[in-house]
C-alpha cells in the first residue's frame, strides 16, 4: 500500500444486520473486493454498504446522496454482484471522478479510451447495439440504451473484473446467467479478456488506485 492510502475495501465496510438473509452473499463479495490490491486516498471518508427495502432496484449508489452509501435491496437478486456493481459506480464517481462527476462519461486519458474501446468491441455490447438498431425492438429499447451508458458499462465491467478473481461459485453463476440473457448484462469469459486487461491498467491493480 502506498503512503497516504487505504484499501478500497475499507471504504466500503458492511453495515448489515447479522441475521440478514443476504449477508453471506454480501460478505463474499466484500471479501472478493478486499482480496485485490486496490487503494484510494486516505482522505476519502468511509462510504459503507447497507441494505434497505427497494421497490424496483437491486441496488443503488446515488452521487447526489453519497452520505447514504452503497445500498443493496433487502430482497434483490444477485446481491453479491450488485454490491460490486454499485461499488463500481462509487469508484467511478468518488475516486476517478474525484466527487465531481462520473469519469466514465468524460473518459479523459488513454486508459479510459482503451477500456471504452474494449467495451465497444465486445460481443456483449455488439448484441445490445444490434437489438437497439432493430426497428421492431421497442419494448425494452430504453433499457438497452441504459445498458450502453458509460457509467453502467463501467460498473458492470468492474463488478465482473473483481468477481472473476473470486473463488465464489455463486457470483460466477450470476455472471454466466446475465451474460446469456437476451440483452446481455455481463460478458462471457472469452469476451471479457480484452476488457479484463484494460481494467488491470485502468484500476492499477498492481500498484493500487491512488
Amino acid at each position: 500500500m502506498t503512503s497516504g492510502a487505504q484499501p478500497l475495501a475499507a471504504v466500503f465496510g458492511l453495515a448489515i444486520p447479522p441475521r440478514h438473509p443476504r449477508l453471506g452473499a454480501l460478505r463474499a463479495a466484500a471479501d472478493a473486493l478486499a482480496a485485490l490490491p486496490l487503494t484510494v486516498s486516505a482522505a476519502l471518508a468511509p462510504v459503507g454498504v447497507r441494505t434497505e427495502p427497494m421497490r424496483y432496484e437491486n441496488g443503488l449508489f446515488d452521487s447526489a446522496k453519497v452520505e447514504l452509501g452503497v445500498r443493496i435491496a433487502d430482497d434483490g437478486i444477485f446481491p453479491g454482484l450488485t454490491l460490486l456493481h454499485e461499488v463500481g459506480h462509487a469508484l467511478d464517481y468518488l475516486v476517478f471522478g474525484q466527487g465531481q462527476g462520473y469519469a466514465s462519461l468524460t473518459r479523459a486519458g488513454s486508459d479510459w479510451q482503451t477500456w471504452y474501446a474494449a467495451c465497444l468491441r465486445s460481443d456483449s455490447v455488439r448484441r445490445i447495439r444490434n437489438r437497439l438498431a432493430d426497428p421492431d425492438f421497442v419494448q425494452e429499447a430504453s433499457f438497452a440504451a441504459y445498458l450502453l451508458e458509460p457509467p453502467e458499462l463501467f460498473a458492470r465491467s468492474f463488478a465482473q473484473w473483481v468477481a472473476s478473481r473470486s473463488p465464489v461459485a455463486a457470483i460466477h453463476a450470476d455472471i454466466s446467467q446475465l451474460a446469456q440473457s437476451d440483452l446481455p448484462q455481463q460478458w462471457r469469459p472469452a469476451d471479457f479478456v480484452t476488457l479484463d486487461a484494460a481494467l488491470v491498467t485502468l484500476c492499477g491493480a498492481a500498484g493500487g488506485v491512488t
